[in-house]
């Protein structure tokens, strides 16, 4: 037997409210954020008034790739370039090199960090995604 960090609705929600409250400055421009749990199941989600269909997917993609590949989107579409390997090569329609996925991981009792889930923030140009990400991850310490 052993025992799990789990990430919680309270932490997920606090991720998504910061990340809506620094988005809403730019009503214009909605976005949509995600947070899963670290087997890419939602835990909270959200979107701005007026996100296209399109922005509310690559949001929930972008957080399930992060949890699921274990990495950033980002890091990842670069280490998959460097291996010379493609999205397909996964068999996993729902994984995306779109940067703006963040992992989600704590350190338990000092030890290694844990993995708890992904953050996928999309609407923006991919820069501004992952800031966006950024200050949701930052809002759940």
């Amino acid at each position: 037997m052993f025992q799990k960090n789990c990430l919680g609705l309270a932490e997920a929600r606090a991720a998504v409210e910061a990340v809506l409250d620094e988005a809403s400055t730019l009503p214009d421009a909605p976005i949509a954020v995600a947070v899963v749990d670290d087997y890419g199941r939602p835990v909270c989600f959200a979107r701005m008034d007026g996100c296209p269909p399109v922005v509310v997917e690559l949001a929930i993609n972008k957080a399930y790739t992060a949890a699921v590949a274990l990495l950033d989107t980002l890091a990842f579409a670069e280490r998959d370039k460097g291996w010379g390997r493609e999205l397909a090569t996964y068999g996993d329609a729902r994984f995306t090199y779109l940067q703006g996925g963040l992992v989600i991981r704590t350190g338990a009792d000092g030890g290694p960090p844990a993995l708890l889930g992904g953050i996928g923030v999309s609407g923006r140009m991919p820069d501004e995604d992952e800031r966006l990400a950024r200050i949701g991850l930052e809002a759940m310490k």
